[in-house]
């Protein structure tokens, strides 16, 4: 495998296209996996990361969700990294994606490919023609006008709520998915925008196998958790190995 990955760099370097490395990096695994708060801090051509199991640091580097990201092997979510990685040259936010690409293809020998699979997920349906209290049609479209002024300064999202005003529906599906770790694809053919209150527990009992939140969506928004088996694009784990310490 490691011969398969050497060929792969000589072909790129042969086409042109091996992305540039950070000047220095350091990579170690984190000692207290218990105690320690994980974070990241991405600047271009700098990054620091701590405590961040190397799952996250693989969908962080392609830029994907966690679901996404298939065939990873099972220590991938039970081991901690630390990272420090600076380029001396100038970079762009995009060079320093693919520079974190390029650092963990060489210290975790990750060798991976996109293809289409069907994605366990759901889609988002409307429970009756009203709609819940939490979902209101906005006057204003605080994503078009990029406004933070006024109302669409307000709102704020915690572990457990989520408000705002004037925001398209496709916004508030992408922190439902988020939030799920799972797909959401719209099926409630409503359009404009929406002043939106949400609030869920995370200490609930499911009534179903569903995520918790369903019931919150449900009651509050008056809509529906639906499953579906969603299309699209995956990052597929060929090859990694535990890095070496520094």
């Amino acid at each position: 495998m490691r011969a398969v990955a050497l060929l792969f760099v000589m072909l790129m370097a042969v086409a042109g296209l091996v992305a540039q490395t950070f000047d220095a990096a350091s990579v170690k695994e984190s000692s207290d996996a218990v105690n320690s708060v994980g974070g990241m801090r991405l600047l271009p051509g700098d990054i620091r990361v701590q405590h961040m199991r190397a799952r996250f640091l693989i969908t962080i580097a392609h830029q994907i969700e966690s679901y996404r990201l298939f065939d990873a092997p099972g220590w991938t979510d039970t081991a901690y990294y630390d990272i420090n990685a600076r380029a001396n040259a100038r970079v762009t936010r995009d060079e320093t994606f693919a520079m974190m690409r390029a650092l963990l293809a060489e210290r975790f020998k990750l060798i991976v490919h996109r293809e289409m699979r069907n994605v366990p997920g759901f889609a988002l349906v409307r429970e009756s023609e009203r709609l819940g209290p939490g979902l209101v049609p906005s006057t204003v479209n605080c994503e078009e006008s990029f406004s933070r002024q006024g109302r669409c300064a307000e709102g704020g999202i915690t572990v457990t709520s989520f408000t705002a005003f004037g925001l398209p529906l496709a916004n508030v599906i992408q922190l439902l998915a988020s939030e799920m770790a799972a797909p959401l694809v719209d099926e409630t053919a409503l359009t404009g925008t929406f002043d939106v209150a949400l609030h869920w527990t995370n200490d609930a009992t499911p009534g179903d196998d569903t995520p918790v939140i369903s019931t919150a969506i449900r009651e509050q928004l008056g809509l529906r958790l639906e499953r579906r088996s969603i299309p699209m694009e995956v990052l597929v784990v060929d090859h990694i190995e535990r890095p070496s310490e520094n």
